[in-house]
């Protein structure tokens, strides 16, 4: 595109111009063509002369818009900015006024006059200045810095768009005086703003400060406040300045004093030898340790000279100080050193240099440590230790995981399971036994798995209840009779008519070694039969000893396996896992049982003969009274209490919901806590059971909110913990809450019906 003309090239006073619409379209403007640097012969004073001469762009709107101008028959003049092209090819912006001064009785124009003035240099000027303000934009965009005034008389603040960048406020933001400063962060800083204002008004003084902001986003930033007053007859009537966002720079000087800070008290307080020396080896700072070591306790050490401390250092010592000030990391795994009192010591050392923030090395640092057999055994534990923490971190993770996932939908197993067998049919009350056994077992094995940290600290607790032990046994031949009938094996019960009725004792924990090694027993088992036998082993007034076995025609162990067998996630060989599948997890889970019961597992197999696994175990001798299960009639307590669950399992809420139903409460739920929060706050309730992990607002949130509402009620409104976590783990933040109890997902119906007649007993509103 062509340029601007050069202003030398301009005419720019005015010129008139007359065109003869009629006579031949003659279009006379001597001036004009003069200014374009053509002679008056050069061309015809015609209009195709003319618009040759116009800029294209402009040639279209000019011709539109004087067909209007004509068409309209408007008095006022025609007023038109045009680009003409020189004959040099440069550009002149030409200011055209016209005006039609004749027509024909027709109405058609035939003659028409005006003037054009050459505007060149101010469009050219106009467009530096546009030029200059971009620019001067620009630049205070990548300072971050804006501009501002404060206009005593009249309160009005003016902010240039970066300040509203900065304070991160939308563009049509219109600071007020009075409430600007609510942007600084803290009285202090507000108050300092205040006065530093307060002596630019009454002496006249200017001021540079930093202050941090509270930005309209609510992040804070450090910003450079300038300004300077104005004034008017001796009186303050105007105040004017920058704000810089130095954010980064400030929080880059606190990073590095923060790192100065840091370095000197790690040197200081560092576990090893370690000394920082300048380019003339003088010490800038020293652990106490490396004075310690060095006999140099009490003295400040900065500022004196390595070599004078330890005249005896080896000349090979003092070639590697200098290969590290040449920028070389050096180290030596062992290397002998004669302390000042003589004595030899063997010493791993480490010269690395250090540097200045342009580059160049600035000095090294030293660090010393004895090699000991002690220190190299500490070492060791170390390592061993941070591998145990790391692989018990990585357990307790997934533990923590499968608890919750696992444990909520066997809760609702359990639950429908309990629902269902409180009127069964007949000939299904055998089947739904046995499946509310097998189900109560794989509970107690999750349990085992997710905790087995406490099988290995030995934490925990055995029950002591009465039980009928045949009945056990049976129910756990009974549950695995459809996994031998599959392989078709023979799965036999032998009991000793001897061993009591009821005993006392875990049968829990009974059940789960039993189940295991019968199991077990028929993976490992493609033909032939299994035999679990329980045999009267001895006795007294008070105890019984049961031995058990469980005998398999089985594939059998190799001797030289037998030792590993009981070791976590082992199995005989490594074809055993993609043949028999398994984790190899059950026979230690299983062992260390036996040992928690003062038991001991014993082993005795061939390859492809079979196996034998037998244990004694000792009860205490049960009185024979019915197990049957407590009924669940509503009583007094229960019935109509306002209960609110608060749950975001639907499956989970059914089976509670069902229960509360059986024993006369009156239920409504709540999918998370802001939405329980809210229920409890517009109508009262009796008790609330309290899923912990929801959406939106979990069960710790919730019950803090409620404990705060206004009114004495809401603080002893009971709340019950309902959750597929373990006790253990959110008992502290339960309290911390403000719960008053917990039932474990999968629940026991009788548990929880007694926690909630005994909260309701006690809290109950009447």
């Amino acid at each position: 595109m062509p340029e601007f003309s050069p202003l030398s090239h301009v005419d720019t006073s005015p010129g008139f111009w007359e065109w003869d619409l009629q006579g031949g379209s003659v279009l006379y403007n001597p001036i004009l063509k003069e200014s374009l640097g053509y002679a008056q012969d050069e061309f015809p004073d015609e209009w195709r002369g003319w618009r040759s001469l116009i800029h294209p762009e402009d040639l279209l709107k000019l011709s539109r818009n004087f067909r209007n101008y004509i068409q309209s028959k408007i008095e006022k003049p025609l007023v038109e900015e045009v680009r003409f092209i020189r004959k040099d090819g440069s550009v002149i912006y030409v200011l055209i006024i016209g005006k039609i001064t004749q027509r024909a009785d027709s109405g058609m124009p035939e003659k028409m006059v005006g003037s054009h003035i050459d505007i060149t240099s101010q469009k050219r000027a106009s467009a530096e200045l546009t030029g200059v303000r971009n620019l001067l934009h620009e630049t205070n965009h990548l300072a971050k810095v804006g501009g501002w005034s404060l206009d005593l008389q009249t309160n009005e603040i003016i902010w240039t768009d970066i300040i509203r960048v900065i304070f991160e406020v939308p563009a049509d933001f219109v600071p007020i005086r009075g409430s600007v400063i609510n942007f600084f962060k803290g009285e202090e800083n507000r108050q300092m703003l205040r006065d530093a204002v307060g002596k630019s008004i009454a002496s006249g003084e200017s001021f540079n400060m930093e202050l941090l902001i509270v930005t309209d986003k609510g992040r804070e930033v450090w910003i450079r406040c300038m300004w300077a007053p104005e004034f008017e007859d001796g009186v303050c009537t105007k105040l004017y300045g920058a704000i810089q966002d130095i954010n980064e720079q400030k929080l880059t000087e606190e990073r590095l004093l923060l790192k100065e800070q840091q370095l000197a008290t790690f040197i200081q307080h560092s576990p090893v030898a370690l000394a920082m020396l300048d380019r003339n080896m003088n010490h800038i700072a020293a652990s106490d340790i490396w004075k310690s070591f060095f006999g140099l306790e009490g003295i400040d050490i900065r500022g004196m000279n390595y070599y004078e401390i330890f005249p005896q250092t080896p000349e090979a010592w003092k070639q590697n100080h200098k290969r590290g000030l040449a920028g070389e990391v050096l180290r030596m795994d062992e290397d002998s050193f004669v302390l000042p009192d003589g004595k030899i010591e063997w010493l791993q050392w480490e010269v690395r240099p250090w540097y200045e923030t342009n580059g160049e090395v600035a000095g090294i640092i030293i660090y010393t440590a004895v090699i000991t057999e002690k220190h190299a055994y500490q070492e060791a534990l170390i390592l061993a230790k941070k591998q145990a923490e790391q692989a018990l971190e990585m357990k307790s993770k997934f533990l923590s995981v499968m608890s919750h996932e696992m444990r909520t939908p066997l809760n609702a197993v359990i639950g429908f399971i309990n629902l269902l067998l409180q009127d069964p049919r007949p000939d299904q009350l055998e089947n739904m036994n046995i499946l509310k056994f097998s189900a109560e077992n794989l509970l107690i094995l999750i349990d085992d798995i997710l905790n087995f940290s406490k099988l290995d600290a030995g934490k925990v607790q055995l029950e002591q209840i009465d039980f009928n032990l045949n009945l056990l046994l049976h129910n756990i031949t009974s549950s695995l009779q459809n996994e031998a009938a599959a392989k078709d094996l023979k799965l036999e019960l032998i009991t000793d008519s001897l061993i009591p009725e009821y005993v006392t004792g875990d049968p829990v924990r009974t059940t789960q070694v039993i189940t295991n090694l019968v199991s077990n027993a028929i993976k490992f088992t493609p033909s032939g039969k299994v035999s679990l036998i329980s045999t009267m082993k001895g006795q007294d007034k008070d105890t019984v000893t049961i031995g058990f076995q469980v005998v398999d025609t089985g594939i059998g162990i190799a001797m030289e396996m037998q030792g590993n067998i009981f070791e976590m996630f082992t199995q005989a060989d490594s074809g055993t896992t993609r043949k028999y599948g398994g984790s190899g997890l059950g026979l230690t889970i299983s062992k260390r049982i036996l040992e928690i019961m003062g038991s001991e597992m014993h082993l005795s197999s061939r390859v492809g003969e079979g196996s034998t696994f037998s244990f004694d175990i000792v009860f205490r001798r049960g009185n024979k009274t019915s197990l049957a299960g407590a009924s669940f009639e509503p009583d007094k307590v229960l019935k109509g209490a306002e209960i609110l669950i608060v749950d975001d399992y639907p499956i989970n809420v059914k089976v509670v919901k069902k229960f509360l139903d059986q024993w006369g409460c009156a239920c409504t739920v709540a999918s998370n806590g802001s939405v329980a929060l809210e229920m409890v706050k517009s109508k009262g309730y009796d008790l609330i059971l309290m899923d912990l992990q929801m959406p939106v607002m979990d069960g710790y949130e919730a019950t803090r909110l409620i404990r705060k509402l206004p009114g004495e009620e809401f603080g002893k409104l009971p709340v019950i913990a309902i959750s597929a976590s373990s006790a253990p783990e959110v008992s502290a933040r339960m309290i911390e809450a403000g719960m008053n109890d917990y039932i474990s997902k999968p629940f026991n119906p009788i548990d929880l019906h007694n926690k909630l007649a005994f909260y309701l007993n006690k809290f109950r509103r009447f």
